[in-house]
């Protein structure tokens, strides 16, 4: 996984395995500039992430919500989320470089 802002670059593990010219920071401890964990789970064909690690499950956290809303589970499973596919797709030429849109 590579940063197309600043150029580290990191293995699977989220630890960053090369920077541009690390050779001029010998010094640099690599290991104390690893990614963050995150939580992360799938649930109904989404990709949830937590920046609290220590955070109680999304289900957990949610279900409470869709019951007082919708009654009960089964309502939300009826919508069948997880096949949604993407019904227009729509694309923009921006007068910018490629760090703004990025970055925004």
């Amino acid at each position: 996984f590579a940063c197309r802002y600043h150029g580290w670059a990191y293995d699977f593990d989220g630890r960053l395995i090369a920077a541009p010219n690390a050779h001029e920071m010998p010094d640099l401890p690599k290991e104390q500039f690893g990614l963050l964990r995150l939580a992360v789970e799938e649930w109904l064909g989404y990709v949830w992430v937590n920046l609290d690690v220590g955070a109680a499950p999304l289900r957990e956290q949610v279900e409470p919500q869709i019951q007082e809303r919708l009654g009960d589970l089964d309502t939300l499973a009826r919508y069948d989320i997880g096949s949604l596919r993407v019904g227009q797709r729509i694309e923009y030429d921006v007068e910018s470089n490629w760090k703004a849109p990025a970055e925004h």
